[in-house]
């Protein structure tokens, strides 16, 4: 889907406006220098409306959120000014995609730790500066937007079954910048894997127990040792492992004739998961099993069914390496 560049511009800026609002509200939760807002309206924001809204935009209008990004647009900055050093294309995407992986792996857990809206702005501040970073380093959107991202991987496993897929705005015309490339539209040479690698395997297969894991695990009080830290990483990471397993012995005993239906049930498992535990947090259900909270979850649930299983799709599956295009 093509939208005029001056909209997604627009958009951009808006976008970048909405970022340094929010992480000057996130601060003054913990320094308290405006009065004016409560305490605590910056994570609430942060987390109740922008994270908690984020999958259903992947789900439903997968490659939106990547012509808008902040990240994305810092990223990309010394490209647009002419002061990267790199300017060859960069073939080990896979290295950077892994890094990306796993940064975004180690960072779920980790907020069970650190969840104080100080650490939190460092984060988001520390990740701007990587992006920045790379954007020095590598040539367009080779280090970043196709390779370190974290939520590259997010938008693949939920964009299996877009209702729009938009072009990006940032590669026209086509620079070359990195080999094979999660943008392109076609399958030249310079574009998507013949097969599915074995990190989207594992991000299909193990991302529903990663979820799941992660909402049996308390937030951490006191004082923060390597048991605590332990703690949140031990009930996910296994959950994780336990549910890639599964997705590895229906890939064998299917003998990969239904594949894409298989990782079509466990994205559906992953966000079904995700609104379930997190629905009756953000609307601040006091009681998460009570009749209103059952019927709010029947009813999102109910969506995700339609969207995945009833639904009729011509639309090919977002960032999908596997994708065959005439």
């Amino acid at each position: 889907m093509i939208i005029n560049n001056n909209y997604w511009q627009r958009a951009q800026l808006l976008t970048l406006i909405a970022c340094v609002l929010v992480v000057i509200l996130m601060l003054n939760d913990s320094f308290q220098f405006i009065s004016t807002f409560p305490v605590g309206i910056g994570q609430k924001i942060y987390w109740d409306i922008i994270i908690f809204s984020a999958p259903m935009i992947f789900l439903i209008i997968p490659g939106a959120w990547r012509n808008i990004c902040p990240v994305g647009v810092l990223s990309l900055l010394p490209a647009n000014l002419k002061v990267n050093s790199d300017h060859k294309s960069y073939h080990q995407s896979s290295k950077l995609l892994l890094c990306g992986f796993i940064l975004l792996v180690i960072l779920i857990p980790l907020r069970h730790v650190y969840y104080t809206s100080i650490v939190e702005v460092s984060v988001l501040i520390t990740t701007g500066l990587i992006a920045l970073l790379s954007g020095f380093i590598y040539k367009s959107k080779s280090g970043w937007c196709n390779g370190l991202c974290p939520l590259i991987h997010v938008e693949k496993l939920y964009g299996i079954k877009p209702l729009k897929s938009f072009n990006s705005i940032y590669c026209k015309p086509c620079s070359h910048c990195v080999s094979p490339c999660l943008d392109l539209i076609k399958n030249d040479p310079s574009s998507n894997l013949k097969k599915k690698s074995i990190l989207d395997r594992v991000l299909f297969g193990g991302f529903p127990g990663l979820i799941w894991g992660w909402f049996q695990v308390e937030n951490h009080s006191g004082l923060i040792d390597y048991k605590s830290i332990i703690q949140s990483y031990q009930t996910p990471l296994i959950s994780m492992v336990a549910t890639f397993v599964l997705f590895e012995l229906f890939r064998i005993i299917l003998k990969n004739k239904t594949r894409f239906s298989l990782e079509l049930f466990f994205s559906f498992s992953a966000i079904s998961l995700y609104y379930w535990y997190r629905l009756p947090q953000v609307i601040g259900a006091i009681y998460p099993y009570s009749m209103e909270v059952q019927i709010f979850r029947l009813i999102i649930l109910g969506f995700f069914v339609w969207w995945y299983f009833i639904r009729e799709n011509e639309q090919i599956a977002w960032l999908s390496l596997s994708r065959k295009i005439d």
